[in-house]
């Protein structure tokens, strides 16, 4: 059974695929009809991700308090960035289409996203299930 850590980090992990693949499938579709199933299901993913915040802070607390700052910062940017995501596409799907300092909520959302892509793919790494068996000091085999 894995831990409450584990099952909150593979539930975020999985909502944002799912925003991933419906941010582009929309982006792809454009304005057709069958753009409004795909939006709301991002939609519903992106508030899924909200609502695992305090989960995760949690988790994130935990990982503050070891050692490597360049591996936090690179955490940090990378929450930092996921959060002007959700933020600028709900400013977006609240009405938020005027420019502010030259930019949309939408281009925001779509830029802060594609920036998260790396920094998520080098987080999944390093914070990877290894496999290996290790085995205890205590171990006489």
């Amino acid at each position: 059974m894995p831990r409450p850590g584990r099952r909150t980090n593979l539930g975020l992990l999985l909502l944002l695929v799912i925003t991933l693949i419906t941010g582009g499938v929309a982006f792809a579709v454009g304005d057709a009809p069958a753009a409004g199933v795909v939006v709301a299901v991002h939609g519903a993913a992106g508030l899924g991700v909200l609502l695992l915040i305090p989960w995760k802070s949690m988790i994130v607390r935990r990982g503050l308090r070891r050692p490597g700052l360049a591996r936090r910062l690179a955490s940090l940017v990378l929450v930092v960035l996921v959060l002007v995501a959700v933020g600028s596409g709900l400013l977006h799907a609240l009405g938020g289409f005027e420019v502010r300092l030259g930019v949309l909520p939408m281009q925001l959302h779509v830029g802060s996203a594609l920036l998260a892509l790396p920094l998520l793919g080098w987080h999944l790494w390093v914070h990877r299930r290894r496999r290996e068996f290790l085995p205890r000091r205590t171990d006489v085999s």
